[in-house]
Formats: C-alpha cells, structure tokens, sequence
C-alpha cells in the first residue's frame, strides 16, 4: 500500500469541510495543485459544487486509478497490515506442520481485525484510542 499525497495530480480536489463555522486552520501550502471545494456537510452547502468537480475530474479522464487502495486513517492501515500478516501466517501454517487449531487462531485474528474497522469487535487498544483522543463524558 503506497504512501503518496497526490499534490502535483491534476484531478486532486481538496473538500474543506466545516464552513459553517470559524476556520482555524489555514490550508495555504497544503495540495496547492488541488482544486478546493469549500463544503459544510452539516448544512449542505458546497456539495453539489463537490459532486460536479467529481465529475468533471472523472469524466476529463484526468483521474488514473493507481491498483492500489487508498488507506487514510493510520490505525485501519496497522489493521489491514496486521490482518493479512495473519492470512500469511495461517496458509503457510499447515506447511510448517501446524495443527488446524492454530490455522483457525490466525484466521480467527485476521477476521478480528477486519471486524475493527468495521466496527463489529472492540479490543481494550481501541477503546484505549477512543478515551485517549476524544472527549467523552467531559
């Protein structure tokens, strides 16, 4: 999985979101390739603008799809990594003589890790993440 920012990419669209309230962070710099889109996802505002500079992009031809998926949040990346290494490990298990108890602990792994982007199981480090990064009960 590439880490690339697509800042010289011609078809790059930059939404900046939360327009309807104070911008505090300014963005100058950041993709200056980029066409901008100043969107507010609570009120509405800009989204059509964003689903025709969508479409426009796709349509000039201008977006080329790279064969690789695009993982942006870091803890779904250490997930994915981390689930495949179990896959990995659970076909080259029964080369090495491994029990079918131990293949299933892997494959049991590798679904619980793709269970935690989905949002279907829930070990202690995500809580942990959760408490840590985000008010809640403040």
């Amino acid at each position: 999985m590439g880490d690339r920012l697509f800042s010289e990419d011609k078809a790059a669209i930059l939404a900046v979101n939360k327009i309807d309230l104070p911008q505090v962070v300014s963005l100058n710099g950041f993709l200056p390739h980029a066409r901008r889109v100043m969107i507010s996802a609570l009120t509405g505002e800009g989204l059509e603008e964003l689903e025709e500079a969508i479409v426009e992009a796709v349509f000039s031809g201008e977006v080329m799809a790279s064969g690789e998926p695009l993982v942006s949040n870091p803890r779904h990346k250490d997930l994915l990594w981390r689930a495949l290494g179990h896959l990995i490990d659970a076909r080259e298990s029964p080369a090495r003589g491994m029990p079918a108890d131990l293949v299933a602990i892997d494959l049991t792994s590798a679904v619980n890790a793709l269970g935690e982007i989905a949002g279907e199981t829930v070990t202690e480090d995500l809580l942990e993440t959760i408490f840590s990064n985000f008010c809640v009960g403040k």
